[in-house]
């Protein structure tokens, strides 16, 4: 995770983002140390990048890498605004030992577009990842099978945004922000493959965070909620107003290591 020293939306590169609206960063501070704190409530390791300052959307430190073991594969962003922040995470985890391995000039964001399953690495791309990372992920990942997933509503110009994985049978994700065949793939792989619905993915519910029988999901995500709990799971609310501002919530700020 990255803390929100200097969290603004200073340019748009994503249909949520307003540079005219302003966001109250004591305010984004207080939300992130609250996840955080949800976090080590559940003996969960936070490791933190440092903030850097002309980097404000650092504190999504999902989009940065995407880990299993000792093998880490690099970003490398879409969007100018945002590439320098891969050297940062590409520094951390030579840091800490890891595999570093990269995508070979291939546009891909992480785990903003990166979600392992079990066995299985659900790929988004189309907007902000292209779909010939799927070789690289392959080579670098080999024991994972890579399930590709087409996005076209760029609304939920991230995978972690409009799916939310549960466990090797369970997912939920909203239908239009993916194309028919990615949708049938979906329904084939896991038994049960739940749409939600406008409301509850316009409000980022998706982007939440399992943790046992737990799922920490964004407090103003009240109807997704409701749901989680039908379901037999824990609720967790934490406040992400802030991080709506710029498109986000719960998992964007939280970068898994598997």
């Amino acid at each position: 995770m990255c803390p929100p020293d200097y969290f603004d939306v200073i340019y748009a590169i994503n249909p949520w983002m307003d540079t005219s609206v302003k966001v109250n960063v004591e305010e984004a501070k207080k939300e992130w140390s609250c996840l955080v704190e949800i976090y080590k409530g559940f003996n969960i390791q936070v490791e933190l990048l440092s903030a850097q300052k002309n980097l404000p959307d650092m504190v999504f430190s999902a989009n940065g890498s995407f880990a299993i073991g000792d093998t880490a594969l690099i970003s490398s962003y879409r969007y100018k605004e945002r590439q320098p922040e891969a050297q940062f995470h590409r520094s951390w985890f030579k840091e800490h030992g890891f595999d570093i391995q990269e995508t070979d000039g291939i546009t891909y964001e992480g785990e903003g577009d990166s979600l392992l399953v079990d066995q299985n690495i659900l790929q988004g791309w189309g907007f902000r990842s292209d779909q010939a990372i799927k070789n690289v992920l392959i080579a670098a990942f080999p024991d994972y099978q890579v399930q590709m997933l087409h996005l076209i509503d760029e609304r939920f110009y991230h995978l972690d945004t409009c799916l939310f994985p549960i466990n090797s049978k369970l997912i939920f994700y909203y239908k239009p922000a993916f194309d028919s065949a990615s949708i049938k793939l979906l329904n084939r792989i896991f038994t049960n493959a739940i749409a939600v619905t406008d409301k509850e993915a316009l409000s980022f519910g998706l982007n939440s965070i399992i943790v046992g029988e737990n799922v920490v999901l964004p407090a103003h995500a009240a109807k997704f909620a409701e749901r989680i709990k039908s379901h037999g799971f824990h609720v967790i609310k934490a406040k992400m107003g802030e991080f709506g501002k710029s498109g986000g919530a719960v998992k964007c700020v939280t970068n898994e290591i598997w």
